[in-house]
């Protein structure tokens, strides 16, 4: 056990979750204080204290009491008024208070949680535009958004659990401006966190609905030799430490997903795998649109105008993803290729530089660890 104790107070706030989920992760104790509440039934805590408030002429003495009966080392205030007392406190009689009160002030530690989002924003606004499209066509670039606009989007990508790095999503806003519009699909969704930026941005430009495929099972299957440490289940790992992993993972992510994507219009899903899912995506396209009851209904062209590939990373299904839903992209749509750069294996790699090779694309690069193609305007 960590010899830090750490004295949080008040309690009551919901910044306070996040911050005592760090401090327990890192084996500290934590003692839960408040003025408001009379008890406290989070498990997260190992003691509640009730305190008087700040005001009252027994806070002092109840605060000393309870820094010496529990040892307390640290406090964090996450309360404006409670973290500027406490300072002067330690300013105006530190032999008596002997704890490091936790820094920023909150007012600083707000809007940390904002600055760099607004950083990124800036940098993607102030960067040149790139060179998306082949110089001999008149297809129109679309503005760039606000800076509050990209800020949000930044911060909200962050929250949202995922592996698609802050270089993925400038991409996703550059390519944005130059998609077709049309249907955008996405193989492989987990939470959400590159589909939110995807649907968010298609969104504002207007282009079309995305739909996501995944079947967000926790039954795992084999992505190729190099993959051991991810191929494995962890239902049936001998290892297993079974208090860590929830019977419910699955049923967990997609709740996450679909609260994710609740925040937009333009957002569904088809709970299946890529190779049963085209059968829904076009009996959805015959119809003219898909309904789920968690996200509503959307509008369904059947052109695609944006395909991300993220699924599985053995190379024959990052083969069988490309050879079912290609077909269906326009011309001037985008295939993505996720983890065409991966250190578990050469899947995504090889599958992409096949694709490349069929010459049917006029633009193509690769952005961090993500292969880019356009599909040609003129085949």
């Amino acid at each position: 056990m960590s010899n830090i104790k750490l004295l949080v107070f008040p309690l009551d706030l919901d910044v306070t979750r996040k911050f005592i989920a760090h401090a327990k992760a890192m084996n500290i104790t934590v003692v839960g204080a408040s003025s408001e509440m009379e008890a406290s039934n989070s498990q997260a805590i190992d003691t509640f204290v009730k305190l008087p408030y700040i005001t009252d002429d027994n806070f002092e003495e109840s605060f000393r009491k309870t820094l010496q009966d529990f040892s307390i080392t640290q406090v964090y205030a996450p309360h404006i008024g409670v973290w500027l007392h406490l300072k002067n406190l330690l300013k105006t009689d530190p032999a008596s208070y002997q704890f490091h009160l936790c820094q920023p002030c909150p007012f600083e530690s707000d809007w940390e949680e904002f600055e760099p989002s607004y950083q990124w924003s800036d940098d993607f606004i102030e960067e040149k535009d790139k060179t998306l499209l082949p110089s001999n066509n008149n297809l129109v670039v679309r503005p760039k958004l606000s800076k509050s606009y990209y800020a949000g989007l930044h911060r909200q990508f962050l929250q949202t659990p995922g592996q698609c790095d802050e270089s993925k999503l400038a991409e996703l806003a550059h390519i944005a401006r130059v998609i077709p519009k049309g249907d955008l699909i996405e193989i492989g969704a987990f939470f959400g966190r590159s589909a939110f930026a995807i649907g968010s941005l298609t969104q504002q430009y207007g282009i079309g609905s995305l739909i996501c495929v995944d079947p967000w099972s926790q039954e795992k299957e084999d992505q190729g030799e190099g993959a051991d440490i991810i191929n494995t289940n962890p239902d049936t790992e001998k290892e297993r430490v079974t208090d860590n992993i929830s019977h419910d993972f699955e049923e967990h992510v997609f709740q996450g997903f679909t609260a994710t994507m609740s925040l937009l219009n333009n957002a569904s899903f088809i709970r299946e795998t890529s190779e049963k899912a085209i059968s829904h995506y076009q009996e959805a396209a015959d119809n003219r649109q898909l309904h789920q009851k968690e996200l509503g209904t959307i509008p369904v062209t059947g052109n695609i105008a944006m395909l991300h590939i993220d699924g599985n990373h053995d190379y024959s299904h990052v083969v069988k993803d490309i050879s079912t839903w290609e077909p269906h992209v326009i011309a001037g749509g985008w295939i993505l290729i996720d983890d065409y750069l991966w250190v578990f294996g050469d899947g995504p790699k090889k599958a992409g530089d096949e694709l490349l090779a069929t010459g049917r694309f006029d633009l193509s690069y690769v952005a961090g660890d993500t292969l880019f193609l356009r599909k040609a305007l003129v085949q």
